[in-house]
């Protein structure tokens, strides 16, 4: 079963990786441009970075921001490999 938990002890590298992984695949060609916005929002102070994993691998991640009682789920991505299992 995969876990989804916040990415306090992900290393802020893998989650970029795995982001930029995930989108990438709907750009084609964009995999840099793609890397660059992750690593925006993976060091913003205002991002709640979470990550699915399993069996210690990175599946995807995710962020949410909150701002006037608003809560903004974002930045969806699955990596490729771990795509069509439920998560």
């Amino acid at each position: 079963m995969a876990r989804m938990c916040c990415c306090g002890r992900c290393p802020p590298e893998r989650r970029i990786q795995a982001s930029a992984a995930g989108w990438a695949t709907a750009f084609p060609g964009a995999e840099e441009f793609c890397g660059d916005i992750a690593r925006t929002a993976v060091h913003a102070s205002s991002v709640v970075p979470f990550a699915i994993r399993q069996n210690g691998e990175l599946w995807g991640t995710a962020s949410a921001q909150c701002h006037g009682g608003v809560v903004l789920l974002s930045g969806a991505a699955t990596v490729p490999a771990f795509r069509r299992r439920g998560v």
